[in-house]
């Protein structure tokens, strides 16, 4: 299974990177990423340890529990995670909504990262003409 890795702005909200990896290798040892994002439902003590004894940060969602309500800590915990999981979950959300993202179908690997690279830069596009608006609007 072959999924898109990127690199996405803080500010602009616009891909700044991007690279075509097999699925598996993005998961495997060759991750050199130093951290892992997920929701809550991930976090077990197995994956903790996992993620520990392979040097990776844990940026999972810290969960309640049935009658204990999360500290202040792990409320902002959630909130700074949260921001980021948005940035990144609204460009890929309105690629593969509006741009029919979700499938490629093409034959061969070089046509599948042409489409997806012309996808991102569709994508950068739409995103300047907001921005464009947004600033004429300010002035």
């Amino acid at each position: 299974m072959t999924s898109m890795a990127g690199n996405i702005g803080c500010t602009a909200k616009t891909q700044r990177r991007w690279c075509r990896q097999e699925a598996s290798r993005r998961a495997g040892p060759a991750n050199t990423a130093s951290g892992i994002w997920a929701e809550s439902a991930y976090r077990s003590a197995e994956i903790e340890a996992a993620l520990a004894a392979r040097g990776l940060t844990t940026h999972i969602h810290w969960r309640r529990s049935r009658r204990k309500p999360l500290t202040r800590r792990q409320e902002a915990a959630n909130k700074a995670r949260s921001k980021v999981r948005a940035r990144v979950e609204h460009v890929f959300g309105n690629q593969h909504n509006s741009m029919g993202g979700k499938f490629i179908r093409t034959i061969g690997i070089l046509r599948a990262s042409a489409r997806i690279g012309m996808q991102n830069l569709a994508y950068n596009m739409r995103r300047l003409v907001v921005l464009e608006r947004c600033a004429m609007a300010a002035r």
